[in-house]
């Protein structure tokens, strides 16, 4: 399978006739083999010729059978044979696992800025996952339509989201700290004057993933392809995991943030400007919601609803691996990236149910997170 046989958001050849959100992607003509069939159902023009297998009446692109493997093509299966470069269950499994640890680094990136500002300044920002979709969108405009670097968009966005995110601190949320129910209600309220500034600005379209172009093939081992961007994903939330962990642990401005979650009044009457301390955190929790949009739209794009879909998913893993620390965002980043994942994989009717019932789970049995802080009162 060469390079060009690789839908970008997918990572494998145009998945159409399916009931999960590759479906959506193939409708959206990401692929670019996609095409409309006369009787309405979408098909794979690379391998149209091989994957005419009837499975409750639907015809199944190639993707599919890579998806399921044997729920619906066993590997002895003459059709299953003859697709150029069918990979066995091993293969499938190894690429569902990168799959989930790469959007599970996105989650990574998005979810520690909302943890570390509800931890430290008891903050519910809900336009959190607005900030991305923003940043997402001022990366598309420079990258795609200015041209310009590709991380230097990235960097642009972030700092962009960043000034956004002290304008929202400044502006509105200084006034409601220890104010929960005010703070839900004027950040879900600006969820909706950022996506509607967004359509206004950008359309209403969705807009393909974009990366950099030394990024845009595929990564081969051994006759096994995988997309580059979802190598660059995972190398780019490595590198973030330690430098974020380093600020946290060994730097006096993350133990000044570790203070401030335990006892703010004590590190107030110690000479400390909190204040200014819970402006440059909103700024760096802005910062990384913007950066992860432009480096998420490697995978997912940007559409005006991306602000609710992630800010969802963000919720979650604060959930499951708690408030206030690296190490937790992390280990709830990678549980539901990785869910996410095998579920769309084997049980796509249920992928979502699931991450929502392990959440329920870890709620009942440990209700501060995996690795959670205490939120102040």
């Amino acid at each position: 399978m060469g390079n060009k046989d690789l839908c970008e958001r997918c990572g494998r050849c145009c998945l159409v006739k399916t009931s999960h959100d590759h479906f959506w992607v193939a409708e959206n003509r990401y692929c670019p083999h996609f095409e409309r069939l006369p009787d309405g159902r979408g098909n794979c023009r690379i391998y149209a010729h091989h994957v005419r297998h009837r499975i409750d009446a639907e015809t199944i692109c190639v993707s599919a059978v890579e998806l399921a493997g044997e729920r619906l093509l066993p590997e002895s299966c003459p059709y299953a044979q003859a697709i150029p470069g069918y990979r066995s269950k091993v293969i499938n499994y190894v690429q569902n696992l990168l799959n989930g640890i790469s959007f599970g680094t996105i989650l990574f990136l998005l979810a520690s800025g909302l943890s570390i500002s509800l931890g430290l300044m008891g903050i519910l920002n809900l336009a959190h996952g607005a900030t991305y979709m923003v940043g997402g969108y001022i990366g598309w405009l420079l990258a795609v339509r200015g041209g310009v670097n590709f991380w230097f968009a990235v960097l642009i966005a972030g700092l962009a989201t960043g000034l956004l995110g002290l304008i929202i601190e400044r502006g509105f949320l200084r006034y409601l700290y220890k104010k929960r129910n005010e703070q839900v209600l004027l950040t879900f309220g600006l969820i909706y004057i950022l996506t509607n500034l967004t359509i206004w600005i950008y359309g209403a379209e969705p807009r393909a993933p974009f990366t950099a172009p030394f990024l845009s093939g595929s990564f081969n081992f051994l006759g096994w392809q995988y997309p580059t961007a979802r190598i660059a994903i995972i190398l780019i939330g490595l590198v973030l995991v330690i430098g974020l962990w380093w600020l946290q642990d060994k730097t006096r401005l993350g133990a000044i943030v570790r203070a401030g979650m335990e006892d703010k009044e004590t590190v107030t009457g110690l000479g400390i400007n909190m204040g200014l301390v819970f402006t440059l955190v909103f700024f760096f929790a802005s910062f990384l919601a913007g950066f992860a949009g432009v480096v998420g739209a490697q995978l997912l794009g940007v559409y005006p609803d991306l602000s609710l879909d992630v800010l969802l998913l963000a919720l979650v893993v604060v959930v499951i691996g708690g408030m206030g620390n690296v190490q937790g965002t992390l280990l709830g980043s990678m549980i539901i990236g990785l869910i996410q994942s095998f579920g769309v994989a084997l049980f796509p009717e249920l992928a979502m149910f699931t991450i929502y019932l392990v959440m329920i789970i870890i709620l009942l049995v440990r209700p501060s997170g995996l690795l959670g802080k205490r939120v102040p009162r």
